[in-house]
């Protein structure tokens, strides 16, 4: 397994959904994705299919992270989006879903 987490401020939603996908589409992957866009956090998260990685389930962590950015999202298993207006929680969201994954 494979567990990319960036933030990549300056990002759009699209870039970052355009990123995960690749990231995922290469092999056994869990891509968390964020960025502060003017102030406002974006999240991206997704995984590859497969049995592996069954049990990581990208809605769930989009709504464990959400919290930190005073946001909401939402999204299926293997793939979830969302955001918030607190962009100075980018790093504590991440932080969150990581540890949900590890």
């Amino acid at each position: 397994l494979r567990l990319v987490v960036a933030r990549l401020d300056g990002r759009s939603a699209d870039e970052l959904r355009l990123l995960a996908h690749k990231i995922v589409a290469e092999g056994p992957a869990v891509a968390l994705l964020a960025s502060d866009e003017g102030g406002v956090a974006r999240l991206v998260f997704a995984r590859s299919s497969g049995e592996s990685l069954v049990a990581v389930d990208c809605g769930a962590l989009l709504r464990a992270a959400c919290e930190a950015v005073e946001g909401r999202g939402g999204g299926k298993p293997d793939f979830a989006q969302g955001g918030g207006p607190n962009a100075s929680g980018i790093d504590a969201a991440l932080a969150a879903a990581k540890a949900m994954v590890c």
